[in-house]
């Protein structure tokens, strides 16, 4: 007897997918604390896409963000042993996140380059609050 499989896939929104196509035009974006750092590019490419995530820090995107299984779209958390201390946004959860780094600008971490240090530190994965103006016409 054949048993079927329910599969699961997740997706991102379509919110979510507006924030990745921004945060994917500005890669190779140099890194600026207080701009564009890790929090602060999730805030500029919701912006450019006509949506809201407020501006905050990590630790308390971490304390603040609902947690959920990592999917395309959410925020991986990492720690670099003192807490939270960065993040980005899952592209292929588990696989590639896109990212401000300090000494590389806005980047995608993945297989090829340097997805192994990241992935021992990630603490969870959280779905961003994002806020869309009515005027958007999403649902």
């Amino acid at each position: 007897m054949m048993i079927g499989l329910l599969v699961c896939i997740m997706v991102a929104t379509p919110q979510e997918e507006a924030l990745l196509k921004e945060l994917e035009k500005m890669l190779g974006t140099p890194y600026r604390w207080g701009t564009t750092d890790c929090s602060g590019v999730i805030s500029i490419a919701a912006r450019r896409a006509g949506l809201v995530v407020r501006r905050t820090t990590t630790r308390r995107m971490y304390q603040e963000w609902p947690k959920v299984e990592a999917r395309r779209g959410t925020a991986p958390i990492f720690s670099h042993g003192k807490g939270p201390a960065h993040v980005g946004v899952w592209i292929l959860a588990g696989k590639a996140f896109i990212h401000s780094s300090s000494s590389r600008g806005v980047m995608v971490s993945d297989e090829q380059s340097n997805i192994e240090w990241w992935r021992p530190r990630i603490l969870s994965s959280h779905q961003i609050p994002i806020e869309v103006p009515h005027r958007m016409g999403y649902k």
